[in-house]
């Protein structure tokens, strides 16, 4: 019996029945022939139980990370080992927050790293979490005193680069 992805609870009731399976057979083992005997229907519940028990684990984690970072068109960049969430929303890219601050080494509320960006941020459910237009960014990033940082300089390429000329490309071609 395998789990077809079509069906949300066939993860789950293929383990079930499996494990009826085992106790039926520890049982019968335990009541009709001996204890011994019973112990060695271990290796029965190992055959029939690891891979429902991975494949929840995955399923688990998939959903637990569907409910963190739900699914709504956004892409995953990393820049310097952090993680950015971008998603495009009409002719903007839009960065998520938490992931610049991080970048950039601030440690400021929302509104205030707000602030920095006049015009160039909403805040967008699920959790109201503020978003930065990219190119807001570029601005932010042209205009600091530390703009010569390296690290300040790899975060302006990959915005440049990986966010910002890929979404000119895709609407020119459009």
């Amino acid at each position: 019996m395998a789990w077809r992805a079509n069906e949300p609870l066939g993860l789950y009731t293929e383990a079930a029945l499996r494990l009826m399976v085992c106790g039926a057979m520890t049982f019968a083992a335990w009541r009709w022939l001996d204890l011994t005997v019973a112990v060695l229907t271990a290796p029965l519940w190992g055959m029939l139980l690891a891979r429902p028990i991975l494949d929840i684990a995955i399923d688990v984690h998939r959903r637990l990370r569907e409910a963190a970072l739900p699914g709504d068109g956004g892409s995953h960049h990393a820049v310097g080992g952090v993680s950015l969430e971008v998603i495009e929303e009409g002719p903007f890219a839009w960065i998520a927050a938490t992931g610049l601050k991080r970048s950039l080494g601030h440690r400021e509320t929302d509104d205030v790293f707000a602030a920095r960006f006049p015009g160039g941020w909403i805040r967008r459910e699920p959790r109201a979490r503020l978003y930065i237009r990219a190119d807001a960014v570029i601005r932010h990033l042209d205009d600091a005193p530390d703009r010569m940082h390296p690290g300040r300089l790899r975060l302006r390429r990959a915005v440049e680069q990986d966010i910002l000329f890929p979404l000119a490309e895709r609407r020119r071609r459009a």
